[in-house]
């Protein structure tokens, strides 16, 4: 392939579409509703190092992504999905233009295009590329860095090196300590591989330094920001409070490998074959040119999932830097450049498999949608009929059908297997994008419950929120309701005595099943259920309470 310059950034747009295309007419959801707030809060009280949540600081994030997304969102003239996501959508495009540029040097175009490709073919990146996603930003610091490391060794354009500790302190503004430790974690591995020792420590001891370093700086800011209490609130959520366990340590090794299907257990695949074919030669020092290669992507991989299996909190987004390598082995399977037999003979049946699920797709939409119209299912998510975008989905799907079936002919092989896997992953973001992302909006909408309280609600009364928060749902409550009308929300128990005293007239949200489990009888009999509706995926209820024995 020629004109590598302009396929990059055809490859860089391609996957800027892909992560925004549609958001802005979709309502927010999930942990987004967060960082919209955060926007709101910034548009109204101003630029501070920590983003601010109902007037007070919030210790777990930098302010520096949030003042992004406000730029965003003063260039669209709104708070909207694609407002917040553009910034890390831009930085997943990057993500994914580098890994093309990575396979160009490691191995050829074709190869780059091919794991640019597979880059969405793991099913959680489509997932993590459109919402917002800090860690995207030490994903790419990662591997901007890996590849400045690669093509200085190979030009001898030492240089460059020197955008290392920038690319760490960039890492800590957007993402914390994170933003410092993968990256740091992958240009260690690489110069370890390289048996390459001095920088090997100098860019340890640098990547410690600096993480030292922003961290007392942060610290100090969160003591003038808060106080004592917030500087503690800080050093809990940025380091000791992710040091808990609520996931095993082999959580990246089981639930991942299904979330990031099919790129990452392709990776580990064709990793392991590497290593059964070559065996001790696979793990000597300074092997032969290819060898390290495949060396260099191994580490860069398993430094992230093993470094991240370390602590007790684990999602998959944390280990977003570890799918470009992933992606560049997987790529190796439609490549072959060391012509493995073993690896022919799986390329064949993935090539098979992936010829078939255009028309999965096409029969998956109108299953779907038959489905859904079953009354059972309308009753069970609360009489709501999910409409699906038929039309759009089965046009464009019949069309990836049709070229699937039309291209066994007048095609070279090597393209054709390439362009069989972009119809494959093709499938899966219009599946994403059209179905997926559809049914959500459906099932997890706010809107109307919000809509109904807020009629019922006087002019600057504030809510009870209970079973709901603090710092979860209630944000998806608060999101919509206007700004003029905005009030700082207050939380129950239980437990809490306050129950029993509310004066008449003061108004609860509260989740409905756990209302009626939880709550004693006597102090439900003070209250009355004015509405009903949905917060995301929880039946909730407004109650008003009345004083006394409801009639």
């Amino acid at each position: 392939m020629k004109n590598t310059g302009v396929i990059q950034w055809l490859v860089f747009a391609g996957a800027l579409l892909v992560c925004v295309a549609g958001l802005a007419k979709l309502e927010i959801l999930m942990i987004d509703t967060r960082f919209a707030l955060f926007v709101h809060e910034m548009s109204e009280n101003g630029i501070s190092p920590f983003p601010q949540l109902y007037g007070k600081f919030y210790p777990d994030y930098t302010s520096i992504p949030v003042i992004l997304m406000y730029g965003s969102s003063l260039l669209f003239g709104a708070v909207n999905w694609l407002s917040i996501v553009l910034p890390s959508a831009v930085c997943m495009a990057f993500i994914v233009m580098f890994t093309y540029k990575v396979g160009c040097r490691m191995y050829s175009a074709y190869h780059g295009l091919a794991a640019a490709i597979l880059m969405f073919g793991a099913w959680e990146i489509l997932n993590i590329g459109r919402i917002v996603s800090l860690d995207a930003y030490p994903a790419l610091a990662a591997i901007i860095g890996f590849y400045l490391m690669y093509t200085a060794d190979e030009e001898k354009r030492l240089r460059r090196l020197w955008w290392l500790p920038v690319l760490l302190v960039v890492g800590f503004l957007a993402r914390g300590p994170i933003g410092v430790v993968v990256p740091t974690a992958v240009f260690v591995s690489y110069y370890l591989i390289r048996g390459k020792f001095k920088m090997l420590f100098a860019i340890g001891f640098a990547g410690a330094v600096i993480l030292a370093g922003m961290l007392a700086l942060w610290a100090w800011l969160a003591y003038r920001c808060g106080g004592d209490a917030f500087y503690r609130e800080f050093w809990s959520m940025q380091i000791t409070g992710r040091l808990g366990s609520t996931k095993p340590p082999w959580y990246y090794f089981t639930n991942a490998v299904g979330s990031f299907a099919v790129t990452y257990p392709l990776g580990l695949a064709v990793l392991a074959i590497y290593i059964w074919t070559l065996k001790k030669n696979f793990f000597r020092f300074r092997p032969a040119p290819s060898v390290e290669k495949i060396q260099l992507l191994a580490a860069w991989m398993l430094i992230i999932i093993l470094g991240m299996s370390i602590p007790g909190t684990k999602h998959l987004r944390y280990v977003t830097a570890a799918i470009p390598p992933a992606a560049l082995l997987a790529a190796l399977l439609i490549s072959n450049p060391d012509r493995l037999k073993i690896l022919t003979w799986l390329r064949r049946w993935l090539i098979r498999i992936a010829m078939l699920v255009p028309f999965v797709g096409l029969a998956g939409v109108w299953v779907a949608a038959w489905i859904l119209k079953m009354p059972k299912i309308v009753e069970m998510i609360n009489g709501v009929e999910i409409k699906l975008p038929l039309f759009i989905p089965s046009m464009v799907l019949g069309v990836f059908c049709l070229a699937v079936f039309c291209m066994r002919r007048g095609v070279r092989r090597r393209d054709r297997n390439l362009l069989i896997i972009a119809l494959m992953v093709g499938t899966l973001i219009l599946g994403r994008i059209m179905i997926v992302e559809t049914i959500a909006q459906y099932t997890m909408s706010s809107k109307a419950f919000v809509a109904t309280v807020e009629k019922l609600r006087p002019d600057g009364q504030p809510l009870y929120f209970i079973f709901l928060g603090p710092d979860g749902d209630e944000n998806k409550y608060m999101l919509h309701v206007r700004r003029d009308r905005i009030f700082v929300p207050l939380y129950l128990s239980d437990s809490d005595e306050r129950l029993k005293t509310l004066p008449p007239g003061t108004l609860i949200v509260s989740r409905k099943d756990r209302y009626l489990k939880y709550v004693d009888e006597a102090v439900r009999k003070r209250m009355e259920i004015l509405a009903e509706g949905r917060i995301a995926r929880r039946d909730c209820v407004l109650l008003r309470v009345t004083g006394g024995e409801k009639r």
